[in-house]
């Protein structure tokens, strides 16, 4: 199952689709400073929910974002970053059976896909991707 998802209000509604997927963590790769058009407040209240339901976030971020994740912690969360230069338009969050992917262009771009042995595979990678030293 593929469900397409278009702007600031679409991306949400993703997101919120992922954070209710089954699970208990919930990893991310490649969240860009351009993300930050969802507005601090939005991402501050996810992951508060987000926390409030047991689930702990391991993110890979690129390097644009340390500075302000130094400043805007997430509660229950391990942050990784890329090096820098590095910075992709695509984030790529795993929860459980499904796979976010959006594309942090204006407006933003959703794609949620419903797929157990998908997210598996995604999470392979994800997992290659967080014990690089």
């Amino acid at each position: 199952e593929v469900v397409t998802f278009r702007g600031i209000k679409g991306i949400r509604e993703l997101l919120y689709e992922l954070l209710d997927a089954e699970g208990k963590e919930h990893h991310t790769f490649g969240s860009s400073k351009d993300s930050l058009m969802m507005g601090d407040p939005f991402w501050i209240s996810y992951h508060k929910k987000r926390n409030a339901k047991g689930i702990k976030a391991k993110l890979i971020f690129n390097e644009s974002l340390r500075e302000w994740c130094d400043v805007n912690k997430y509660p229950n969360t391990e942050y990784k970053f890329t090096r820098l230069g590095f910075e992709p338009l695509t984030e790529t969050i795993i929860r459980n059976d499904k796979i976010g992917i959006i594309i942090w262009t204006s407006p933003p771009i959703g794609i949620l896909i419903h797929n157990k042995a998908a997210a598996e595979s995604y999470d392979k990678f994800w997992k290659v991707l967080w014990n690089q030293k």
